[in-house]
């Protein structure tokens, strides 16, 4: 006998509006972190869980946060994202 598992898929509805200030929202994080001082990701590594894995949280928060932006500018309209 086996054991099975079955995963469902949760979809979340935005309006065009909602999904259109998200990914304003992540796009500005985004570059924010991307232009921050040496001095402020050292305090967001800190937060993050000091030097060493701090440091890689923080490399991947900004992968994370440019690859869901990127997702959702593709998924709306273009009149939206102007």
């Amino acid at each position: 006998m086996t054991a099975t598992t079955r995963t469902s898929t949760h979809v979340v509805s935005l309006h065009r509006e909602q999904a259109a200030e998200l990914a304003m929202l992540t796009e500005h994080l985004h570059r924010w972190l991307l232009d921050a001082s040496s001095g402020t990701r050292a305090e967001l590594a800190g937060f993050l869980g000091g030097a060493g894995e701090g440091m890689l949280a923080v490399a991947g928060l900004v992968d994370l946060l440019g690859a869901a932006n990127a997702r959702l500018r593709r998924r709306l309209p273009q009149e939206v994202t102007r």
